[in-house]
Formats: C-alpha cells, structure tokens, sequence
C-alpha cells in the first residue's frame, strides 16, 4: 500500500523541517512520497526546503521520497494541498500541517484502520 502526504509551507522553514523530519522518521510500513508545497514564502522556505533535500537533512529512507514543489503565487492553503493532487497515486493521502510531529508511525495506522473501515 503506498501513502502520500503533503505539508503547505508558508514562511515555516524551521517548523515545516521538524514535521517532515518526523514524518520521514516514523513513517516506516509503507512507502511514502512526501510533498512540501511552498506558498510562495517571501522568506525563501521553498529553496531552503530544496537545498535540505539535496543536503540530506531530509533524507528519505527505503521507500520514501520527498518531493519540493514551490509556487509562484500564494494560493492558500487548500490551493497549496491541491498543486499535487494530479501527481498523486497513493492508495491513501494525507493533508498535514506544518507544526505536527509525528511520534509513532501514525500515518500507517490511519491507513490500515481506513483499508479495514472502506465506508468510512
């Protein structure tokens, strides 16, 4: 089962960092492509996030990518979440804020409790 998530960042290098760092940390039963989507952030989070990638502090384990997508015009939050929806070939995607961290490998569970409640 393949998960996706999605982190909007507007201004929040520092924090957007630490809960995609935590993502990547705990996310560890099923491959997982993470997006962090810049709203255009005058502060330059979206190159910053880039450089990270390319630097390793957000190092993908086995499984896992990480992909930066910045935009050029700040859209809003729904707007920031909905850039990578076309791109998108999960069985399961999660909407996440920026000032999360995660502590187990939650995102795993929602997934598996989602594919045993197909109702809900």
């Amino acid at each position: 089962m393949n998960l996706s998530a999605c982190i909007v960042v507007y201004n929040g290098y520092d924090e957007v960092l630490k809960a995609a760092q935590t993502v990547l940390q705990f996310t560890r039963r099923y491959p997982l492509t993470l997006y962090l989507v810049d709203n255009a952030s005058p502060d330059g989070s979206g190159p910053r996030l880039e450089q990270a990638v390319r630097e390793g502090l957000l190092a993908p384990g086995p499984g896992q990518r990480v992909e930066v997508r910045c935009r050029k015009e700040n859209g809003g939050f729904g707007t920031g979440h909905n850039t990578v929806l076309p791109e998108l070939a999960s069985a399961y995607h999660f909407i996440l804020n920026p000032d999360i961290q995660l502590m187990a490998d939650t995102l795993s569970d929602l997934a598996d409790w989602m594919a045993r409640h197909p109702d809900a």
